[in-house]
């Protein structure tokens, strides 16, 4: 988008999305959010100009009850997660449904879901309720139990990682644990072998697809 200007075309438009929860961007489009009011994901061109919507409200199989939280997958497929389904719902940027995954997430408050291409563990889910300050994993292959030390990072270290400070006491008080639930778990091995008692902070870092 060059200017502001670009997006003259689409004013008429936009007025009629109720709010703009979210913005994200996949292979040269804008995708607007809006969660509460029209229900809906719209989709513009980079020049601001309208592309499609999708919103498909309801009980059937295709269908939502709830926008909790909208992400762009590592496959640039646009995800809707739907709490009170229980359910993630992925689309591709036509809007075309491709295919729905349980969520057990119902009756959490979902404030952040990151999707995070791992290559040991590829594509994870990671959603933050920030009642608890608590971040699951949600993925249908493995899981890396030191995916639990991710709660909603702020810093960004480069154009795709992001770096989570974790305090050194938080992470002692999980080793026991992590040793004897994961005892070959390489991720926990290297980590609590390599700490050192004045390694506070510990630094954690994710690539995050672009």
């Amino acid at each position: 988008m060059n200017d502001a200007s670009s997006l003259d075309g689409s004013i008429q438009l936009m007025n009629l999305i109720g709010n703009i929860d979210r913005l994200l961007f996949v292979d040269n489009s804008i995708v607007v959010v809006d969660r509460h009011i029209a229900k809906a994901v719209y989709v513009f061109d980079m020049n601001g100009r309208f592309e499609r919507q999708i919103s498909h409200i309801g009980n059937g199989p295709k269908e939502y009850l709830a926008i909790n939280c909208v992400f762009i997958t590592s496959d640039n497929k646009i995800a809707i997660v739907d709490n009170m389904k229980g359910r993630t719902m992925f689309f591709d940027k036509n809007g075309r449904y491709l295919k729905s995954e349980k969520n057990d997430i119902r009756g959490s408050e979902v404030d952040s879901y990151f999707s995070i291409s791992d290559p040991k563990y590829g594509e994870l889910k990671l959603i933050y309720d920030h009642r608890t300050h608590e971040c699951t994993s949600v993925s249908n292959d493995s899981y890396d139990p030191l995916l639990s030390f991710f709660t909603s990072p702020k810093e960004r270290y480069s154009d795709n990682t992001l770096v989570e400070s974790v305090p050194l006491n938080r992470i002692m008080f999980f080793k026991d644990m992590f040793l004897k639930e994961f005892p070959n778990n390489e991720s926990v091995k290297k980590l609590y072998s390599n700490l050192e008692p004045d390694s506070n902070p510990v630094l954690f870092f994710y690539n995050v697809p672009l």
